[in-house]
Parts: C-alpha cells; structure tokens; sequence
C-alpha cells in the first residue's frame, strides 16, 4: 500500500474517530448540563410553588382569624341589639305572662336575624352558677379556657359585658363562645343572684365547619394556581401529606402510595432537594419541598428521556454533520495531504504543547512564546506560513492577554479581601442586635441589609450610666466606601455626644457642628437620636431630616412621629435642633427605618412608599419584632421582584414590653 493510501486512511479514521469522541463527548456534556439545569429548574420553580402555597396559607389564617373576630363581633351587636328591644319592651309592656312571651319570640327573632347557629338566653346570675345553660351545653361544674369558674365569671361581670370561652376538652362539641351582657342597670337594687344576664353564644363546631369550607375553598385556589404554573406536558406535581395521601396533584400521579409515603418522611425538617428515582423501570428527575405549614411534601417529577431530549436531537444533527464533513475530507486530504503534512504536523505538536502550559506560570508563558517563534516555519511565503506567522502572533498576543488577566485577577481578588474586610469592621462597629435584645420591659431588634459590599446606612444602641436606652439610625449620603468612612465617624462622635448630654436634641446640634467643620466632601448624614426610659416608656428624641418613625400598638393602630427637629446633619453650621417627646404604653412598638425601605422601586419603577409601609404595620402589628423586620425586608422583596437592591435597608424597632 502506497503512502498516499496510508495518509489518506489515517486522515479518514482520524476524522472519523474525531468526530465520533466529539458526538459522544457532546452528547455526555450536554445531558450533565440538561441535568443541572434542570435540577436549577426544579429548585426554582419549587420555591415559587412553596411561596405561592405559603402565601396561600397565610391568607387562609387571616380569614381564621377574621372569622372569630367577626363571630365575636356579631354575639355582641346580637346581645346588645336584644337588650335595648327588651329594655323597650319592659318599659312599653307591664310584667305579664303575654310581655314574658313576647320576650321569648323576640329572643328567637334575633336569633334568626343574625346567624341560624346562634342562640340567644335570658337566664339570671343564679341559674347560671346552678343549673347552668342547658341551650349551650354550659353546667356548672365547667371552666373557661382560663380556668376560671362561672360563679366568678357572673360576680365579676361588667357592666358593658364580656367574652367567655366554656371548652369541655374531653368533648369537643360542648366548647362554646359565649357573651355575657347585664340587663338590669347597676343603679337598680336588686339582689345580685337575681340579676338578669343576656346570653349570646354559639357552639364552636360551627365555627369549625366554617373554617374547614374555608380551608377547602383554599385547597380549590392553590389547585387553581398549580394548573397555572407552566411545568413539562409529562411532569406531575402533587402535595402528600404525612400518611402518604395526595392532597393536590396537576399532572398523572404514577407513584405508588408507600413510595410517597416514603419521599414525603424523607422530607421532613429537610432542605429541598432533587433527586432521580426510578419507577416501573423509567428515571424521573424527582424535586422534593417540605411546606411545614401544611404538615406536606410537595413532589414533583418529569421523565428524564423527555428532559434530555433536545440533548439527543443535537447529538443526532451533529451526527449528520460529521458524515458530511467526513466524506468531504475523503475527497480534498489525497489532494493537500503531501503538501500540509510536514507543516501541520509541527502545528500539531505546538498545539498539543500549547494545551499543556500552565498560565499561571511565568516560566511555561515564556517557553510557549520561545515555541511558537522556534519550531513553526514563520519563513514560508504561501498559506502555511501566512498560518504559522498568525498562530505564532496569537500566541505572542495570547500570552500578553494571560498575563494581564493574571494581573488584573490579582488585583481584583485583593480589592474584594479589602471591602470584604472593611465590611466585616463596618458591621462589627454596630451592636449585633440582629437576633434581639431583652432588658427588663425593654426589648430591641435591628435589621440592616447594605446595597453594596460596605454601605452608608447606621444603627446603634447603648445604655446609659442613668438607666435609660440611647437609640440611633441614620442614613449617610452616597454610597460605597466614602459613605461607609463616614458613617464610622456619625457613630463614633453620636457615641460620645450621647454619653456627654442626656439631650438628643443638644447630643445631634454637637455632632453636626463636628461633622461640618472639616467636610470637604459635603457629605451629610439623616439622622434620628432617642433616648428612651424603659421604666416609664417616655421617649425623648430629635430628628435631623430622617424618615418619621412609627409606634405600632398590637391591636393594629399605628401613628407616626412626624416632628422634624432640623434639616440634615453634618451639612450646614450652627443649627440648633428641637426636642421631642412621646410616651410608649405597654405593648407598643417604636419602628425606625431608612428610605432605602420606602424607596424600593420594582421593575414599573414604583416605588414601594409609606402607604405599602403602614398597611403592612397595621396587618402585621401583633407579631413579633424580629418577624416584623424578616417578614416586611420579604415583602420589600417580593415587590421589587427582578429589581437590584438601590440603597442600603435598615430597620430598628424597640419595644414596651411590660408596665
């Protein structure tokens, strides 16, 4: 066989086999990225589910709450209702047998006027501390959900009138709300065991119904918004709960029931995860959640043969493909072959030397400069040497670029050590106050999340040698590093202000005075200084043009502290700043924030505002400080959506715990 016959064998079996390892290297790549993908595809589209039924969740307890709290409501507008037709119907009617009876159908009359699971009773403090209430399932012998005994219930009893919980735990169905409302005005000398009560009340069974259509209509709404999430024709999503049964499901469910069983205890108190699992000889990419808030495993599942799919149709093209150009270099290598030869294969050897240098080496950059220059005939003056003086340039060039990219990560990497440093002192300059505080009756939280790596937002708190508690939140103007240089000074000379006067007012006029002496950057910062009393709740303070802050009582009122005490700090010489004062009653919030909070925009660039602000205090007022913060930073962003953070986010809230 003749040489030519040899190199042309050579090239078609190395063209072949090249293009073979690339369809099989190519096919493997592609499915592990498919994989990856997917399973980033999973993770995300299942934390949107999570979130979505969470949210669901949330909005069926709302409407548990505002069920009893209208029942609650309708006992007493049915109590009182009653009383002032029966008062009116005493003083229109002598006592009589036909005015008793009439009384009794307008008991029933209100009853049907309300809600059919009602009921209404006339009885009298006697009968109640005797005999009981036979209509609600109440005797004596029960308690209140407190403890405490009926005869103490009726002695005590208002004049205005009070809820009563009567729960027999051993029997769920004689549980039963009750409102208790005097008929006779105290003024009347009546003997106390005659003293007439108005009961309205309704056995909590009713309520429970209630509450399960209500947990049903909630369970058709997250099947609604399942269906509506765009998943994979073949995939399954379904909801198990702990017994293995599917609550919702979109999709075929093909799992066996001990199976979900299985995936849904795996799940419990874990992180999510993904996984592939093999059912009935087929593979299943199986992505699995745990929603404690409904005690269930959310599982979803798509074949793996239809996920890789677009992996095997690639590979099959690419296949095509490699024939042409396989055939076509059967044709031209007989042709060039002797020509190219000698040239291509020293080409050939500076490649596979080329793939071997280490970049980060300044030695192996040099020997592949000297390699290039050495060993390609750069001399020839057709094609091939057009090719080995490129490819020896590209190589000169190729190592200029690695050396500077070298450099430059170098000094990349030293500058992120450096803000990850400086963020790390920033932070550590405030008081970690992140998981709360507890002194007593006083208790604080703070939030603070930067926009960049160091921010220019601030927060601080101490105490006092006299007992009570400095507060402090202020935003510096700009952003980065300058600003963060800034803030540590704000802090440093609030600190020592605050410990020389006990006047936030006089404390804010210094510290502006010694920022604005050397400013040269004409930097400034917003600021608010409180002192507080933990003892007597009252709060003086002084706002140098920072957000007015809120205080939040737990049964959902909020107002604001809108009193500016002076325009920025730092900025402008001599200004004297005002005090004022407010008092915290016992429960109550003092929420402080920065307009990185209200100046969220999302991707429409609204803005997130104070009316968002305040509906969210209102709605959220009884929970607990920290969760404010957590809960109020996801909704900000759950507003801005795709949006990137603009401004630093802090949030302080101190609280009155107790008298």
């Amino acid at each position: 066989m003749s040489i030519f016959a040899k190199l042309a064998l050579c090239v078609f079996f190395s063209i072949a086999i090249t293009i073979l390892m690339t369809l099989i290297s190519v096919g493997d790549q592609m499915n592990r990225f498919i994989d990856r993908s997917e399973k980033d595809h999973f993770a995300l589209l299942g934390k949107a589910v999570e979130n979505s039924l969470e949210h669901s969740f949330r909005e069926f307890l709302t409407d548990k709450v505002r069920l009893v709290i209208e029942t609650r409501r309708q006992l007493k507008d049915m109590a009182e209702y009653t009383k002032l037709n029966l008062q009116n119907l005493e003083r229109a009617l002598p006592p009589s047998n036909e005015r008793d009876q009439i009384i009794s159908e307008t008991l029933k009359i209100h009853e049907r006027v309300y809600f059919n699971d009602a009921r209404t009773v006339l009885t009298t403090t006697r009968k109640i501390q005797t005999v009981g209430i036979p209509e609600f399932s109440v005797n004596p012998k029960m308690k209140t959900g407190k403890k405490m005994p009926i005869d103490y219930i009726v002695k005590s009893l208002p004049q205005e009138g009070t809820y009563v919980l009567f729960a027999d735990f051993s029997d769920p169905d004689k549980q039963t709300i009750l409102f208790l409302l005097p008929l006779d005005d105290e003024d009347q000398n009546l003997d106390p065991q005659n003293r007439r009560i108005l009961v309205s009340g309704i056995m909590l069974t009713a309520l429970f119904k209630e509450a399960e259509r209500i947990w049903h209509e909630r369970l058709d709404i997250n099947k609604w918004h399942l269906d509506k999430f765009k998943f994979y024709e073949h995939g399954s999503m379904l909801i198990s709960d702990l017994t293995g049964n599917v609550i919702l499901k979109r999709g075929a469910n093909d799992f066996p029931k001990a199976r979900l069983n299985e995936l849904t205890q795996k799940a419990i108190g874990s992180s999510p995860f993904t996984e592939v699992i093999n059912l009935d000889g087929t593979n299943y990419l199986c992505h699995t959640t745990w929603l404690e808030a409904y005690k269930s495993a959310l599982i979803m599942t798509a074949p793996v043969n239809i996920l890789r799919a677009p992996a095997k149709e690639l590979v099959n093209y690419l296949f095509w493909i490699g024939l042409g150009l396989l055939l076509s270099a059967i044709t031209i290598s007989g042709i060039i072959v002797f020509k190219i030869l000698a040239p291509l294969q020293r080409l050939k050897v500076c490649i596979s030397e080329l793939a071997a240098v280490n970049p980060a080496s300044q030695e192996s950059l040099t020997d592949m400069e000297n390699m290039l220059k050495d060993r390609l005939d750069i001399r020839r003056k057709d094609e091939l040497g057009d090719l080995a003086r490129s490819f020896a340039s590209m190589g000169e060039k190729l190592t200029n670029n690695i050396r500077t990219s070298m450099e430059s990560l170098a000094i990349t990497r030293r500058l992120e050590g450096e803000l990850n440093a400086a963020r790390d002192i920033q932070i550590g300059i405030l008081p970690a106050l992140d998981q709360g505080v507890l002194d007593g009756p006083f208790g604080i939280y703070a939030f603070l999340e930067p926009a960049r790596e160091v921010g220019g937002d601030l927060y601080d708190y101490f105490t006092l040698k006299n007992g009570k508690k400095a507060i402090v939140l202020g935003d510096v103007s700009g952003k980065g590093v300058p600003a963060a240089l800034f803030m540590t000074m704000c802090v440093t000379l609030i600190r020592f202000a605050m410990r020389l006067t006990l006047n936030p007012a006089t404390a804010m006029t210094q510290v502006n005075n010694l920022l604005e002496e050397n400013n040269k950057g004409n930097m400034f910062v917003t600021l608010f200084l409180g002192l507080y009393d933990p003892l007597t709740g009252e709060l003086s303070y002084a706002n140098g043009g920072h957000c007015p802050p809120y205080v939040i009582n737990k049964n959902g009122t909020i107002r604001k502290l809108d009193q500016i005490s002076g325009p920025i700090v730092g900025g402008l010489p001599d200004i004297d700043f005002t005090l004022y004062t407010d008092t915290l009653m016992a429960g109550e919030h003092c929420f402080i924030y920065s307009d990185g909070l209200t100046e969220a925009l999302n991707k429409d660039q609204e803005l997130y505002g104070e009316e968002r602000l305040e509906n969210f205090l209102r709605i959220n007022a009884n929970r607990e400080p920290g969760d404010i913060c957590q809960a109020l930073f996801d909704d900000i962003r759950l507003f801005r959506g795709s949006e990137p953070q603009s401004d630093d986010i802090t949030m302080l809230i101190f609280s009155r715990l107790g008298e």
